[in-house]
């Protein structure tokens, strides 16, 4: 070691006689000790439980071993945070009695080097679980001082806002509301900044709550309050969620309150409403569906505020009346936003706001006509441009009306747009994204598909997105319970069925012709999709993804239905699959505490009216239907559907048994359970005989302990899967008669129907609707009646219901040409004489201008 001379110089013996010395460093090969550390464990690793197989008996006892260790490492820790505190209260103590100047001096260095720690620590330094729970300031820093201190409960402001990815504010407001202060000193300012700006997420009742807190805090006196108070407010409250109509409405009426109060505010004070007021106001009027709100608001705004609504508030207000189906107040608001500014040139959002009008006008001129225009005017194209002007031309080919006979062509155009999506990567970049534009994709692929008749392709699409669902609800079920939990295939399955994309397979399957080609076959790129779509779907299960589970879609194992009558028996198995929760009950099967006669018989006793006992025959039947049938699937919609596979595949045998089996007279019902009722009540229930809508097949299914159930029995139990009948079933009804020339079935449905005009169900339609009923039920029997050459029936209804029925030449062309044909022209002369008259008003004006004044 070398020493420094007086100077601060090395001594000069000492150097000289120092030797030099090489140091070696060691060979490679020589293995060096490692150091023996202790694994630092992390409190999130320690507490973390949904990691651990339970099954696995180490693992389980490492997690016990672990956690006892870390239980008694806290316990040191708090033990050592105690002696720690005694301590500084005892130099605090100590330190009154010393001079004032060195006290501070002492202070200021805590804080610098309280400053320099942090510093040292980094922003990002998070604290662990025990020191947050030592903490004596917790909830001071999740929560204003001023608020803490009126909050009883300290626990409740840890656990509303410990987690601050999920904080719930709403207990706060809660607690807040029932204190003794609530809001009173703390002064608008600190209201604003420290509670409206950071409490998110709030219900309708704790905004109500802090609203009237807030009008509390200032003696109910509006004029305290400012403009950026009542713009959170209005923001906050157009955010609430509600599932109700009710609940939309009153979230309405609330913001209307704001707005009145707004004004006596105005009045003393001078701030201008913003247009994200405007906006919040308008996109609550719109989610409530409300005429009156919105018509209110915007008068509001744009009257007494003296405001010009943005491009965004007009945006809100298309989409409003697209929901309402005002479509012509759509396209006239449309039109006004090109001429009023450049800042409210319509953009990209409108644009496909406007191209789904088209889809629900079914106006393919539309359509193309809007795209044709962003070209023109540079508007940015984006996905949903190309699937809403897709989606438009699919729609608009469903018949020969709509697409002006040019059905084929617009399906093609169709196709450009969808084969563009996947030509383009930013298109198909936008796609992957977001889920929602897939779902929207395969919808719009599935209308061109079913409207085409292209079996083949929808049945590819339908098992493809079925097994999808399928997969991703088992392993969603699969992560939330244990594999000791048996897997609940009904909820999995009720979540894997879409009704939606069911009914337009079910379309595809009424479309069917043999001999018709698909579009997608006219073309390379369109053919080249269709095979790689048919050929990756294997229909036999192999690749499916149901795992455990025995049940899959029950599809022919063929690429291609080549014949109508596989379509007939697929579309049947695949309709009862999807009423019975992927086949896991049996409709036809008697369900829990209806085996016997006895029971029909124990709810008579209990019912001292036929009323009563209709009510109670009624919940029965309700509890049925939501726990043995896919409701979802069996809608109105897609029953008809379904009723005319075999109308346009012209099997009327299985068109009467879809007919009996999943529809009912509502005004048959009635009589049968009062009838019933007497029948039960005077002690003489029926006898066991099977109903006429039953098979040998089906009442062997519902023999319970060999018991056969009486008719009324099975009469009930086959209400779960019916549907009441209405307008529409009766023009379907109509139909199969024409194309089955069935005079039996048309003189049937004319019969039902004439009850069913009687019934409540049609007395609730309003006028419009009742008349626009009968006046296509009278269309459909005179076309019946000339197809069967019966003219003067024909001619006959047409007169009869001239009060009724407004007859227009199109309504009765066909009747009038087979008139011609026979050279009746007195019949014809009659016709025109009726489709020719004009409305009394129009006679009038007539007869006014013809005189001579």
């Amino acid at each position: 070691m070398l020493s420094l001379g007086k100077n601060g110089k090395t001594s000069s013996t000492l150097v000289r006689n120092a030797r030099r010395s090489v140091i070696m460093p060691a060979s490679r090969d020589v293995r060096s000790r490692k150091r023996r550390a202790r694994s630092v464990t992390d409190t999130k690793d320690v507490l973390d439980l949904d990691s651990i197989d339970f099954t696995n008996e180490k693992e389980v006892q490492f997690k016990v071993n672990q956690l006892k260790e870390f239980t008694r490492n806290l316990r040191e820790q708090i033990k050592y945070t105690d002696e720690l505190k005694r301590k500084h209260v005892i130099e605090e103590e100590e330190t009154k009695s010393v001079d004032p100047e060195m006290h501070d001096f002492d202070s200021d260095a805590g804080v610098i080097l309280s400053s320099l720690n942090d510093k040292v620590a980094g922003p990002g330094a998070e604290q662990n679980l025990s020191t947050l729970l030592l903490s004596d300031k917790a909830d001071t820093s999740l929560l204003p001082e001023r608020l803490s201190e009126r909050i009883k409960d300290k626990d409740l402001i840890l656990r509303c806002l410990f987690d601050k990815r999920n904080r719930d504010f709403n207990p706060i407001v809660t607690e807040l509301y029932h204190s003794e202060q609530r809001l009173k000193g703390l002064g608008i300012q600190f209201i604003y900044s420290k509670i409206l700006s950071k409490f998110d997420k709030l219900s309708f009742t704790s905004l109500s709550q802090l609203d009237e807190m807030i009008m509390e805090s200032v003696g109910n006196d509006s004029s305290r309050l400012n403009g950026n108070l009542y713009e959170h407010l209005m923001l906050s409250f157009s955010r609430v969620t509600s599932p109700s109509a009710q609940g939309k409405l009153e979230v309405c009426g609330k913001l209307r309150e704001l707005t009145e109060r707004m004004d006596a505010t105005l009045s003393k004070k001078s701030f201008q409403p913003t247009q994200y007021m405007l906006n919040a106001c308008i996109f609550a009027a719109s989610k409530a569906m409300s005429w009156e709100y919105m018509d209110f608001f915007l008068k509001k705004f744009t009257s007494t505020y003296d405001m010009q609504p943005n491009r965004k508030n007009y945006t809100t207000v298309i989409s409003f009346y697209t929901k309402m189906e005002h479509y012509k107040k759509a396209w006239q608001l449309f039109d006004s936003l090109k001429f009023l500014s450049l800042e409210h040139k319509p953009d990209t959002k409108v644009y496909n706001l406007m191209l789904e009008v088209c889809q629900k006008e079914k106006n393919y001129a539309r359509s193309l006509d809007i795209f044709q225009e962003m070209d023109d005017l540079n508007v940015t194209k984006d996905l949903k441009t190309y699937l809403n002007a897709a989606k438009s031309l699919a729609l608009s080919s469903a018949d020969n009306v709509t697409s002006e006979g040019k059905a084929d062509s617009l399906r093609l155009m169709s196709w450009k747009y969808i084969h563009k999506i996947h030509d383009d990567p930013k298109l198909s970049k936008q796609l992957t994204e977001n889920p929602r534009n897939n779902m929207l994709l395969l919808e719009t692929m599935m209308v061109l598909s079913a409207y085409d008749g292209d079996v083949g392709f929808a049945r590819a699409l339908y098992y493809k997105y079925t097994n999808a669902l399928f997969k991703a609800h088992f392993y969603e079920f699969k992560k939330y319970h244990k594999d000791t939990d048996p897997v609940d295939y009904i909820r999995i399955w009720k979540k894997s069925l879409s009704a939606q994309m069911f009914n337009w397979l079910m379309l595809s399957y009424s479309k069917f012709k043999k001999s018709r080609l698909p579009v997608l076959l006219g073309y390379p790129e369109g053919s080249s999709l269709r095979r790689s779509m048919i050929y990756s779907v294997d229909y036999s299960g192999r690749d499916s993804s149901y795992e455990n589970s025995n049940i899959q879609l029950p599809m022919l194992p063929m690429t291609e239905l080549n014949d109508a009558e596989l379509t007939i028996n697929e579309s049947k198995a695949l309709w009862r699959f999807n009423l019975e929760f992927g086949g896991n009950y049996d409709i036809r099967e008697l369900p829990e505490g209806m085996q016997t006669v006895k029971d029909i018989e124990n709810i008579v006793k209990c019912a001292k009216t036929v009323n009563e006992f209709k009510l109670q025959i009624s919940q029965r039947l309700l509890e049925w239907k939501n726990r043995y049938v896919n409701h979802k699937i069996l809608n109105m919609k897609s029953l008809i559907t379904f009723l005319t596979i075999p109308i346009r595949l012209h099997e009327p045998n299985e068109f009467k048994l879809r007919l009996q089996e999943f529809t009912f007279q509502a005004f048959e019902f009635n009589e049968r359970v009062e009838y019933q009722f007497k029948k039960s009540k005077t002690n003489e229930l029926e006898s066991p005989v099977l109903s006429k809508d039953f098979n040998t097949t089906d009442s062997n299914a519902l023999v319970d302990n060999g018991i056969i159930p009486s008719e009324f029995l099975l009469y009930l139990v086959s209400m779960k899967h019916k549907l009441a009948t209405n307008c529409a079933i009766y023009e379907v009804s109509m139909k199969a008669a024409i194309a089955f020339h069935d005079y039996e079935l048309a003189m049937t449905t004319w019969k039902n129907r004439g009850k069913f005009r009687m019934t409540d169900a049609f007395q609730k339609l309003t006028p419009g609707e009742r008349q626009q009923s009968d006046a296509t039920f009278a269309q459909l029997m005179v076309e019946y009646f000339t197809n069967e050459k019966m003219y003067q029936d024909a001619l006959s209804i047409i007169l009869s219901s001239l009060k009724t029925v407004n007859w227009q030449y199109s309504m009765v062309k066909s009747l009038h040409r087979a008139l011609l044909a026979i050279e009746d022209e007195n019949s014809a002369a009659r016709l025109l004489s009726v489709v020719n008259r004009k409305s009394k008003i129009v006679e009038l004006e007539e007869e006014i201008k013809s005189l001579d004044l």
